[in-house]
């Protein structure tokens, strides 16, 4: 296996767990953040129901009052509401809240109703024992009207009233720690304290009466409209309170009868909701421990992943530090066996035990380097005799080139002197041609000065001509935007016009509506105002923009005048660069002669110059050709010094 494809395996398995590991982590992460968010919406919901249902319900069972029942059910409703519009809670979850919410509004909240109409059950007890009480004070009024009774009458009627009032306070009293502490000796309290009350007013039936008669103002004749049947007897004023009285009594045992009754339906209801309640928390516990238990579990999960992409990481770096050390060693054998090559040393071989392709190829590679060695150590020596039969021919080949060339160096030295006056001679003329050339391009320069002039000149005017035409083009689209905009605010006037008539009409209506239209009066007026200040706006731009076409007009007629002024100008200074371009071809037909002339010259000079140098170049080279003749004859003299060294260093090598 090659050590690319280890190198590819394993990069590839890391990449894989890394791949996996994100995927994995991901996906523990996305359901445990879920779990978490149900966990705190859970939280909060729990919270919430404890705040929105828990004590509503207490406190309407407590007051009866409808509009906490009303609440109760708005909220149970938002509660489903919420629960089915989040996302973050699984579909069991929003099921088994929800079927929660559904029990409670379709069980408790009619238990709650029929209990809330329970809540005072002491109300028709408390309005019998005011009425007796009331009655009581009239016969306490009834003795203080009869002042010409005997007086131990009156004392006895004054005794009997007021143990029969002491009575019906303890009965109160009583009857209120009976509905507020039940407790079992309380009724048997109630009936006694009422059968005195009821000795007390039979007693009070058996005394005489004191003769304190209904006066006539206190009849029912005064609702008859005059009519002058008969009258009936006057009767005394404690019959009534009396008879009163006893019916009360008899009635206050039924009251208090259908009081405990309800006081029993009361309570039974308040045990159920209480159990629907407290089955209610229990559901809520149940569902809050079963949701933790999902939270610890993708958290577990989560671990469990991470824990395993560890030792999978931890195996690929194992095994990429065993190719690593495997490695380290082949190239350390590689070193101490490639440092024996350098130092001649070609006895030795190498054996390297490893299935890597690549370290194979190294093997076999190192053993073809040690076979080229021998090799080549073996051919140094085989040419090394026959440069040494080469050196001592080319020493004589040298020696006669040496005198061959001491020959063509005197003959070559002749040749450059005479060029050298031939090169003297040509820079004159040169020179002379030169001069003239300088005159003629003195004279073109100086008229290419002018000509540019004029040229810049024309191009200004012609430039100048340009931006007055673009001016005038520019001035005659702001006179047409000024007639587009005079347009426009002819249109906005119209819209003004318009708009103040909706804005009366609106006014009209408004004024019809009365008080309901009131508010969009109002409006219509702030409209009717707009539509003022647009329409006198709008005569201002359109007096603005009179004004600026008119300026634009006269302004337009400047630039006419200036346009024709610009191209009559423009006319002249053609007529003049015409003239000096005719100039101008002249004189470049005369430099262009004294150019040729001047270039011909330079020719023939460099010529001279190129031929003056290369005879010298030649004198120079076999001079140097002379000294190198002399160096071959040197160098084949070493050439045998070279070869004796070259044998002792193959000396030196270590062959097998």
């Amino acid at each position: 296996m090659k050590i690319q494809q280890i190198s590819k395996l394993v990069t590839l398995s890391l990449v894989l767990v890394l791949i996996g590991f994100g995927v994995a982590v991901s996906w523990s992460l996305n359901h445990l953040n879920r779990a978490f968010k149900t966990v705190e919406f859970f939280g909060q919901q729990k919270d919430r129901i404890y705040n929105d249902i828990n004590q509503p319900v207490y406190a309407y069972l407590y007051s009866g009052d409808t509009t906490l029942l009303k609440d109760l059910e708005n909220n149970l409703d938002q509660l489903k509401s919420d629960l089915q519009a989040n996302d973050a809670l699984s579909e069991t979850v929003k099921n088994s809240l929800s079927q929660i919410v559904a029990d409670i509004r379709q069980t408790a909240l009619p238990e709650l109703a029929a209990a809330g109409k329970l809540a005072n059950p002491q109300l028709l007890l408390l309005n019998n024992e005011k009425q007796i009480a009331a009655h009581f004070q009239t016969l306490l009024n009834y003795v203080e009207l009869a002042a010409d009774a005997p007086a131990d009458r009156q004392r006895a009627y004054l005794l009997r009233i007021g143990q029969a009032q002491s009575t019906l306070q303890s009965l109160s009293r009583i009857r209120q720690r009976y509905f507020s502490e039940p407790s079992p000796g309380t009724p048997d309290s109630i009936q006694t304290y009422l059968q005195q009350l009821i000795a007390h007013i039979t007693a009070l039936d058996k005394l005489p009466l004191l003769g304190v008669m209904k006066t006539q103002a206190d009849d029912d004749s005064m609702f008859t409209l005059g009519d002058s049947g008969p009258r009936t007897k006057p009767e005394d004023m404690a019959l009534e309170p009396l008879a009163e009285v006893r019916s009360l009594l008899q009635r206050y045992q039924k009251d208090l009868d259908n009081a405990r009754n309800i006081v029993n339906d009361k309570t039974s209801t308040q045990t159920d909701i209480n159990q629907q309640m407290q089955a209610f928390d229990q559901k809520l516990q149940t569902l809050q421990s079963a949701l933790n238990s999902e939270y610890q579990y993708y958290e577990r999960m989560l671990y469990g992943i991470m824990v395993i992409c560890l030792l999978l990481v931890l195996l690929a770096s194992g095994l990429m530090l065993a190719v690593k050390q495997h490695l380290a060693q082949i190239i350390s054998h590689v070193t101490d066996y490639v440092d024996k090559l350098a130092n001649g040393d070609l006895s030795s071989s190498i054996a390297l035990a490893s299935k890597v392709t690549e370290i194979k190829q190294l093997e076999t590679s190192l053993k073809k380097l040690h076979d080229y060695f021998k090799l080549l150590i073996h051919n140094i020596d085989r040419e090394i005799s026959t440069v040494a039969e080469f050196g001592g021919n080319i020493e004589n080949v040298a020696r006669n080139l040496n005198s061959i060339i001491a020959d063509q160096q005197q003959a070559t030295e002749m040749a450059a002197w005479q060029m050298n006056d031939l090169s003297r001679s040509f820079k004159v003329v040169a020179g002379n041609a030169a001069e003239s050339q300088t005159s003629t391009t003195a004279a073109q320069n100086l008229i290419a000065q002018g000509v540019g002039h004029i040229s810049h000149t024309n191009r200004q005017v012609t430039d100048l001509a340009q931006v007055i035409n673009n001016t005038a083009d520019a001035l005659l689209l702001l006179q047409r935007d000024a007639k587009a905009i005079e347009g426009v605010l002819g249109m906005i006037q119209g819209f003004a016009e318009q708009t103040n008539l909706l804005a009366l009409n609106a006014a009209i209506e408004a004024a019809r509506a009365g008080e309901h239209g009131r508010g969009f009066a109002v409006v219509a007026d702030e409209v009717r105002n707009l539509a003022g200040n647009t329409a006198h706006s709008a005569n201002q731009i359109q007096a603005l923009v009179e004004k600026l076409g008119k300026a634009t007009h006269s302004t337009v007629e400047l630039m006419t005048d200036q346009q024709k002024a610009a191209d009559q100008t423009t006319q002249a200074m053609r007529q003049v660069d015409d003239i000096f371009n005719g100039i101008r071809q002249s004189i470049d037909l005369i430099y262009s002669k004294s150019s040729r002339i001047a270039e011909a010259t330079v020719e023939q000079l460099q010529v001279t110059e190129q031929l003056a140098h290369n005879f010298e170049n030649t004198a120079e080279l076999s001079k140097q050709t002379t000294a190198a003749a002399q160096t071959n004859i040197v160098s084949a003299s070493s050439l045998a010094g070279v070869c004796d060294n070259l044998r002792q260093l193959i000396v030196k090598f270590k062959l097998a």
